[in-house]
């Protein structure tokens, strides 16, 4: 006779697995989200940079011609 059936270990197993996943979903958020602010202070960084530099080399450029 074959049973067509979960296993209690089976189950145990599964559930564990399923809880486990659910428990790192947050973790992935907060890091993507921490990487996006990131992301974004370097952009800032970068444009600061840029301005001071064009506003610094000015002058010098206005003097060439």
């Amino acid at each position: 006779m074959v049973r067509k059936a979960f296993t209690l270990i089976e189950l145990v197993v599964s559930i564990v697995v399923v809880g486990i996943a659910f428990m790192t979903i947050p973790l992935f958020l907060s890091d993507s989200k921490s990487n996006d602010e990131f992301a974004l202070e370097q952009e800032s960084i970068l444009a600061a940079k840029t301005k001071v530099q064009n506003i610094t080399s000015y002058r010098w450029d206005e003097n060439s011609y």
